[in-house]
């Protein structure tokens, strides 16, 4: 059933790289007529004929292709136990490697986005105590300067 559903996506994806031969084989067509609708009509024979060669051999390779899945398919079927064991074994091997690059991407990816929360968190530190320090500055400058003007004050007002 895999193997369907794989060799059905690998047909699809082969008959978009046909779309440009199609385009290429209908502008090699002569433009060669006595009016414009005869130019056009000709035009559009070559655009079909051209189309349904690209269709024919789509629909041969694709019964090439089947003929290919079901041979496969029936060694598959036809072959002795041990052979399907084997098989079996190289396909859970592949599926537990998957299984644990994925297992891997996810730890590294982890471990990446815990460092990124981190250094943010740092950042975000890092950024209160500079606004906490500019407070702390604007209320000594604040202070001073109240100072200063009572200084003054106490100087013009009162004397010494």
């Amino acid at each position: 059933m895999k193997l369907h559903l794989l060799f059905s996506a690998a047909l699809l994806t082969s008959s978009f790289a046909l779309l440009p031969h199609a385009h290429a084989a209908s502008s090699s067509c002569d433009d060669k007529g006595s009016t414009l609708l005869h130019r056009m009509a000709n035009k559009q024979d070559c655009l079909n004929s051209g189309l349904d060669n690209k269709l024919n051999k789509y629909q041969e390779n694709r019964q090439r292709q089947e003929q290919k899945l079901k041979d496969l398919r029936d060694k598959y079927e036809n072959a002795p136990q041990n052979t399907r064991e084997k098989l079996q074994k190289r396909i859970d091997q592949q599926r537990e490697k998957l299984q644990n690059m994925r297992g891997d991407n996810e730890k590294k990816l982890r471990g990446k986005l815990d460092r990124f929360k981190e250094q943010r968190a740092e950042r975000a530190e890092k950024l209160q105590k500079l606004k906490d320090q500019q407070k702390e500055d604007l209320q000594r400058l604040k202070q001073s300067g109240d100072r200063t003007r009572s200084d003054v004050h106490n100087l013009l007002h009162g004397g010494l």
